[in-house]
């Protein structure tokens, strides 16, 4: 049991960086695409990453126990609004908008893709008679 966990904190130690510049691509794509429909991307691409990128340091206070999580992640969407309308130099309103909106269509898209999962495995496991 203690070489599970040894070897899965290796993994995350090893790879954890890899997970952190996905996700910052990923969200910096998305934000910026919604940043484009509210039509506050007076910037290129490049500098929504480098906003992302500063935005996600609170991320480590993450660490802290009960309050580090909730910490993080409101000081993360406050550094994001503020950094975008800076640096795209837009209304806060447009900024504001893209993450949000960002972050209600991921999290609507994962629920999606969850309860399709769960419908799914409830499917499949209802009771058939034998013939």
């Amino acid at each position: 049991q203690l070489m599970g966990g040894v070897g899965s904190l290796l993994c995350v130690g090893l790879f954890g960086w890899l997970f952190a510049l996905l996700g910052i691509f990923i969200s910096g794509l998305i934000v910026h695409l919604f940043l484009m429909l509210f039509g506050g991307a007076n910037q290129g691409l490049t500098m929504t990453f480098r906003v992302i990128s500063y935005a996600y340091a609170p991320q480590i206070f993450a660490v802290v126990p009960f309050i580090g999580g909730c910490v993080s992640v409101i000081w993360t969407l406050v550094l994001e609004i503020i950094g975008l309308a800076a640096a795209h130099r837009t209304d806060t309103w447009r900024a504001a908008l893209a993450v949000i909106v960002s972050i209600v269509l991921c999290v609507c898209a994962v629920g999606l893709f969850y309860g399709a999962i769960f419908a799914a495995l409830f499917t499949g496991m209802q009771h058939k008679p034998i013939p």
